[in-house]
């Protein structure tokens, strides 16, 4: 009778000690690969834009005539927009957000929200990003 509860708690103490192990080994192998992936995303993150040009909203503001170039914004990117003017569908209206971003008249005219066909020609015009924070500027 001895010998049956020694082996049923050795089988006990096994079994449960391996359902440890397994939980701790899982949750360090979580904690680890969630350390490696905010490295990994940060590194990403800011790799991405060191080699894209960086403008201010002030920069931006004053490229409005054709002269100077006409830049819009949108969600912080930047386009050089002045060789479509000519081009666009919708006339001149499109200068009404020379030198700001586009947000405002396209809630107005809605046919270039979640337009593919729109994105892909405005991302042809894209030349850089936009510093919202000009405290917050990543060094190339």
């Amino acid at each position: 009778m001895q010998v049956e509860s020694f082996i049923i708690w050795y089988i006990q103490f096994v079994y449960f000690r391996h359902i440890i192990f397994i939980q701790l080994g899982f949750l360090l192998s979580s904690f680890l690969f969630y350390k490696w992936k905010e490295e990994n995303l940060k590194s990403i993150h800011i790799s991405a834009f060191c080699s894209t040009k960086q403008y201010s909203r002030e920069e931006v503001s004053t490229h409005k005539t054709k002269e100077n170039g006409i830049w819009v914004t949108y969600k912080n990117i930047v386009y050089d927009i002045t060789e479509f003017i000519d081009k666009h569908p919708g006339g001149d209206k499109i200068l009404l957000a020379a030198g700001g971003p586009v947000e405002p008249y396209w809630s107005l005219y809605a046919v270039h929200k979640d337009n593919k066909e729109v994105m892909d020609l405005l991302k042809q015009y894209e030349i850089g990003i936009l510093i919202v924070d000009s405290n917050i500027k990543v060094h190339t």
